[in-house]
């Protein structure tokens, strides 16, 4: 499968979609997915057709544990090679009801990895619905490279520096917002840092800050290790 891969041979598509109709778990771990399914997996990002991608989507969607590496080695692949419709992967990224938050959370780091500035209105409704914290994260940092949508990223990324009791989502707001250059969000991004008090909460939001260089922020610094 590892060969597969690198080759990207679309005739053996066919193969691989039966590797997986034949492959068997150990019993004992029948309910935990092996490394070889997901070698399998893989070799479909650069092998399949039509046929291979529903497979790909069929089994993400039933065993989404399978890999951390199923955004960059998988789903991204499959659209370069124009297999894969990104739409798909959009409307896996936001559909918390019927996929589970390891799928939305893939699909939110390869629509991230394919083109952060393009995908910001599904990062938006991501911000905007999900639940989970680590895929929120994700999205909010890619909305960092919005530009059509920026007026709506600001303001949804404002939103959550300033009301969220996460400081790993208050963290990549900040982040955002000064990659976005909005000087403006300084005092709030300030303010945050004051709201989560010890140092230790607030190393992130500290970095982002520092990159403003405002001398306010020297002030804030002392006061918090003082």
């Amino acid at each position: 499968a590892d060969a597969l891969w690198l080759v990207g041979d679309t005739s053996a598509e066919g193969a691989l979609i039966q590797a997986f109709d034949d492959f068997k778990r150990p019993s004992m771990q029948k309910d935990t997915t092996m490394p070889e399914e997901f070698d399998i997996l893989r070799a479909l990002g650069t092998c399949a057709c039509k046929r291979g991608v529903d497979t790909v989507i069929n089994y993400v969607k039933a065993n989404p544990d399978l890999s951390i590496y199923v955004p960059d080695e998988v789903f991204c692949p499959l659209v370069r090679r124009g297999v894969l419709d990104v739409n798909k992967l959009a409307e896996m990224a936001v559909d918390s009801d019927g996929i589970h938050e390891y799928v939305r959370r893939a699909s939110i780091l390869a629509l991230g990895y394919l083109d952060a500035e393009m995908f910001a209105p599904v990062f938006l409704k991501s911000l905007a619905s999900e639940s989970d914290e680590l895929t929120k994260g994700h999205a909010v940092f890619f909305l960092g490279w919005a530009k059509t949508e920026r007026e709506s990223a600001v303001e949804s990324l404002r939103d959550l520096l300033t009301k969220s009791e996460k400081p790993y989502l208050a963290e990549q707001a900040a982040e955002s917002l000064v990659r976005l250059d909005d000087r403006e969000s300084l005092r709030l991004i300030e303010k945050t840092i004051e709201r989560f008090g010890t140092a230790g909460a607030t190393s992130g939001l500290l970095r982002a800050v520092a990159r403003f260089r405002a001398p306010s922020t020297l002030q804030l610094l002392e006061k918090i290790y003082s």
